[in-house]
């Protein structure tokens, strides 16, 4: 198993990288890392140190240097040829700030996870893509929510929500893998 993680050094993608590496069955995870050769490094043995594993499992976790909100994530073609063997998908990344214009929120939150979609589909070992959320794509409602493309993107606030604005990527660009939003 060998599994591509995007938003690996945020809040709940460095919890992701630290219970795959913690766990001898979680495979090797390739992780979507931007900045300059010493920025990834140093974010690598960052993600390692948090993670808290033996050194032997440091092998286990693989960087490529790519952009979220650039088409194809920005991959050189060695970096997409290293993706060619991942069988999972899981997408962490994104920019849950408040302060963002909605034209920001629309390209970090919404043209990113299409970008990753399409990575998927170059993919053809992938079975399984997971979109991980936020709080936020809640809005201002309270108890339990269940969505609908009308119903949820009227009651959320902001475009930062995967859920409410997942309807703008266009069905023909959808991957036909099983994908589930969390």
């Amino acid at each position: 198993m060998k599994t591509f993680i995007t938003g690996a050094t945020g809040i709940v993608g460095c919890e992701i990288v630290r219970e795959f590496l913690r766990h001898d069955g979680g495979g090797s995870i390739v992780v979507l890392m931007r900045g300059t050769p010493a920025e990834i490094d140093l974010k690598r043995r960052w993600l390692l140190q948090w993670a808290d594993v033996a050194e032997v499992e440091e092998d286990r976790l693989e960087v490529v240097c790519g952009d979220m909100t650039a088409p194809g994530l920005g991959l050189s073609s060695t970096d997409r040829d290293r993706l060619a063997s991942v069988t999972g998908i899981l997408h962490a990344a994104a920019v849950t700030r408040f302060d963002q214009s909605a034209g920001d929120a629309l390209r970090n939150n919404v043209t990113s996870t299409s970008n990753v979609i399409d990575v998927a589909r170059s993919c053809p070992r992938v079975d399984r893509i997971g979109i991980i959320s936020t709080a936020h794509v809640a809005g201002r409602r309270c108890g339990t929510i269940r969505t609908s493309p009308a119903s949820t993107a009227a009651a959320c606030r902001w475009p930062s929500s995967i859920r409410a604005w997942i309807k703008h990527i266009p069905c023909s660009r959808r991957t036909s893998s099983p994908a589930r939003i969390w």
